[in-house]
C-alpha cells in the first residue's frame, strides 16, 4: 500500500487566489483543463472547503491553472524561523 504525502494545502488561501483574480469555481475548471488535466468544480469547492486535499499531480495543475507559486497555496509550517546569514 502507497503511502500518500500529505501536503500542506490551505484551501483557504486557494479561494482568495482564485477570487482576486476573479474567476469563478467554473473558470478556474476550464484553466485547469487548459493546464492539462481536467479538475471538476465539486472537486475544486472540496478543495476549497477542506473537505479533500489535493495529490500533488493535480496541485502543480492548479499551480499552473492560477499562475502562481506553490507557495501560494500552502500552509506556512507553524514554529519556522527563517534562517539568517551570518
Amino acid at each position: 500500500m502507497k503511502k500518500r504525502l500529505q501536503l500542506p494545502f490551505d484551501g483557504k488561501r486557494a479561494r482568495e487566489v482564485r477570487e482576486r483574480q476573479g474567476l469563478t469555481l467554473a473558470d478556474l475548471e476550464v484553466r485547469c483543463e487548459r493546464a492539462g488535466m481536467r479538475i471538476t468544480v465539486s472537486t475544486l469547492c472540496r478543495w476549497e472547503s477542506g473537505v479533500f486535499l489535493p495529490t500533488a499531480p493535480r496541485l502543480r495543475v492548479l499551480v499552473r491553472a492560477l499562475d502562481v507559486d506553490i507557495d501560494a497555496l500552502l500552509t506556512k509550517p507553524e514554529g519556522t524561523a527563517q534562517a539568517e546569514c551570518a
